[in-house]
């Protein structure tokens, strides 16, 4: 049976044919319309041997028209026998340059008989003229793969965006990303050892592979190092802050991490993480109207930082402002659906004012969020 994308990559239907004929080509001849009819049927009932016969009686009758040639590309190729493939796509594309399906579909026989550059010239070439959204994903699946093999990272990584851009959440496009920036991140590791062991960069990256193994106390050691080598290097004073209040909850971690927020904000006066890191801060020491303004600060700065939103809610619920509250809530939830805190805490809000369905509704999303194993996300937030 055919693959679902050459399925739907099908170059020409029946119906097809008869609309070609109003156009720049010769008309469709009565015989050559029925073998079409004849083989489309034969392929929709999986029928695969007719249809191939019937095409091969359209190619017969009439050897000018492309779209014969490329259905018999699209069956061979569908049953892995690329080079009879390649050869009927090759000569689709003779007969007309901008079937960009058959010459995508003429790449990927290419580089599944070994012909790797010059499959990756074909799918090149039809890359902006594909239409189908299929076969789209797999010509982009075979481009990055052909860039994996001969590392070139930057290359796959244009593809990928392009993929993205039209299918971001499809898993096949997903498992790329996390392959493509994997290496990506690896490559430039691998480069900063080599070449910069011990700049700020590498220290950065120290720290927070540190903090991914819950070693703190090892992150916030490379944090140091980091602002030794560059004291101006901006986002380092923020995240040293954030590991220190990690690592203690003691008055004197609290005023550490303080300073550091400060000190980001000294260097770059519009961030708004230091301003929510100066908020918990300030939480933590009971301070909530210096808390609440530090959270109004950030999502000045930041309209859509979902995470300040959460925070001023907090805040905001205990100072008995539930309806403003509620509407940070949402606001936090619309920005990030896929933050499990901002669907707890707006079931939690919707539960004290009475709202059971909605509240149920907040908790089944966190229910199916949890069961999808998202990885943890940090919340920079009031405690």
């Amino acid at each position: 049976m055919l693959c679902k994308f050459t399925l739907t990559a099908l170059l020409l239907t029946a119906a097809a044919v008869c609309n070609l004929s109003r156009g720049a080509q010769p008309p469709v001849s009565e015989p050559v319309r029925l073998h079409f009819e004849r083989a489309q049927t034969a392929m929709r009932e999986g029928r695969l041997a007719d249809a191939e016969r019937e095409f091969h009686e359209v190619v017969r009758l009439d050897p000018k028209r492309p779209e014969g040639y490329a259905n018999l590309g699209t069956l061979a190729y569908a049953q892995g026998r690329y080079h009879d493939a390649a050869q009927w796509f090759a000569q689709a594309v003779r007969l007309n340059p901008s079937l960009g399906d058959a010459e995508a579909l003429l790449g990927m026989s290419q580089a599944r008989m070994g012909r790797a550059e010059e499959g990756r010239r074909s799918l090149e070439k039809s890359w902006g003229r594909i239409r189908d959204k299929e076969l789209r994903i797999n010509v982009g699946t075979e481009l990055i793969r052909i860039d994996q093999q001969q590392n070139r990272w930057e290359k796959a990584s244009d593809v990928l965006r392009d993929l993205a851009a039209t299918s971001a959440n499809d898993p096949r496009v997903l498992y790329l990303s996390y392959r493509v920036y994997s290496e990506l991140a690896a490559h430039a590791v691998a480069v900063l050892t080599r070449d910069a062991p011990d700049s700020a960069e590498m220290h950065r990256i120290l720290a927070q592979a540190a903090g991914m193994q819950n070693d703190i106390p090892g992150a916030i050691a490379e944090y140091r190092k980091a602002l030794q080598v560059d004291p101006h290097a901006l986002g380092i004073h923020y995240q040293l802050g954030q590991a220190i209040l990690a690592s203690s909850q003691t008055d004197t971690a609290r005023q550490e991490a303080k300073k550091e927020f400060e000190a980001e904000l000294s260097a770059n006066p519009a961030d708004a993480d230091a301003e929510l890191g100066l908020a918990e801060v300030d939480s933590r020491e009971g301070n909530t109207d210096a808390a609440a303004q530090h959270c109004r600060r950030s999502l000045q700065l930041r309209p859509d930082f979902a995470d300040a939103h959460l925070a001023f809610a907090k805040l905001l619920s205990a100072n008995g402002k539930d309806g403003e509250a509620l509407m940070h809530l949402k606001e936090a939830e619309r920005l990030d659906p896929d933050n499990e805190a901002a669907h707890y805490r707006l079931a939690q809000a919707y539960r004290a004012s009475g709202k059971e369905h909605e509240a149920d509704q907040e908790l089944e999303t966190v229910k199916k969020l949890r069961q999808s194993h998202l990885a943890p996300r940090p919340i920079n937030e009031p405690q």
